[in-house]
């Protein structure tokens, strides 16, 4: 299995919770992995759908069996239907001599993970469904039923529930995934676990490149929380990889200050600066970085309208500073 890439690496061990939310979905992804019964995994992009999927069948009865992953959207449709189910010989032009056998075969007596299982069309849902079902596969082109000991695992990044009603989705499907569902939170619904998170990033890509253990600068460090990050977790470790290698180059620390904070808040169109939540200026490179840090601060107070002890909370500061880094801004 090692040789074909059907195995699953990651564990719950390589999960960071602090935040309660998170703890609590990662606990009843443990309860589920003790069963074999199918799991939808719901979750915006880069959230750690797969992550979840790959820990619970290393947790699961079945981690000795192989786990297959595919993206649904990452396939054409009849190239989808053809690597899920496989194919008879002479089933199409081109068809491997011998015929060829699907994912689900091959995830026999373990685990296939189906991310993205929303982009599926009318045509591969109704074949998923009747394998759910019946416990088997028919090739493209064959007339012969092939048995699938198979866990399930699918995964959206889009409400399975909403797209039903909306007639994207169909309903039958729908219920029969939905025997054990998860919602795995956005990364900013995670403010606790955003520094060791990327603290964790940032120790991985400082040993993969060499670059010793250079210090991130408070002001990054603290613009890092206030991110929504849209890009949640995968956001999180591709910015973490560019600390990694901007700290390593020769540049003055304002200005690898500036760089990222560019890239942490977007551009508001306005030739000399950026701008975060409601019309909070990002200090230039020339500007210290404790302006940079109060700048920063003000923002988050912004955004949790003018809440105090929220922005110390989520910053891990006391009101009396937050009160005073706000009122140097004001």
């Amino acid at each position: 299995m090692i040789n074909r890439g059907l195995i699953a690496t990651y564990t719950f061990e390589n999960l960071i919770a602090g935040e309660s939310n998170f703890i609590k979905t990662m606990d009843k992804a443990k309860r589920y992995s003790q069963t074999n019964a199918t799991i939808l995994l719901m979750g915006e992009t880069g959230s750690g759908k797969e992550v979840f999927a790959q820990s619970i069948h290393n947790a699961s009865k079945r981690n000795d069996g192989p786990f297959v992953a595919v993206n649904c959207a990452a396939l054409p449709d009849s190239l989808l239907e053809s690597e899920l189910f496989g194919y008879a010989e002479g089933a199409f032009t081109g068809a491997r001599k011998g015929g060829k056998p699907g994912l689900f075969e091959m995830a026999h007596k373990g685990t296939i993970f189906l991310d993205e299982v929303n982009e599926m069309s009318n045509t591969v849902q109704a074949r998923f469904l009747r394998v759910l079902q019946e416990k088997q596969v028919m090739r493209i082109g064959d007339n012969r039923l092939y048995d699938v000991d198979v866990r399930v695992i699918a995964a959206s990044n889009k409400d399975l529930g909403i797209e039903t009603e909306d007639g994207r989705f169909r309903r039958d499907l729908y219920y029969r995934l939905k025997v054990l569902d998860i919602r795995i939170p956005a990364l900013r619904d995670r403010k606790k676990d955003i520094l060791p998170l990327f603290d964790s990033f940032i120790d991985y890509f400082n040993k993969k490149y060499s670059h010793g253990n250079r210090q991130v600068p408070e002001p990054i460090r603290e613009a890092i929380i206030m991110c929504d990050w849209p890009g949640n977790v995968r956001q999180l470790r591709n910015f973490a990889e560019k600390v990694s290698v901007l700290l390593s180059l020769n540049q003055g620390e304002n200005d690898i200050v500036g760089d990222l904070l560019h890239e942490l808040c977007p551009s508001s169109g306005q030739p000399e600066s950026n701008v975060l939540a409601a019309g909070t200026m990002i200090p230039s490179d020339r500007q210290s970085l404790k302006e940079a840090e109060a700048v920063m601060v003000h923002a988050c107070w912004v955004r949790n309208n003018r809440n105090t002890s929220e922005t110390a909370r989520q910053l891990n500061i006391d009101r009396a500073t937050v009160r005073k880094y706000v009122a140097s801004v004001t």
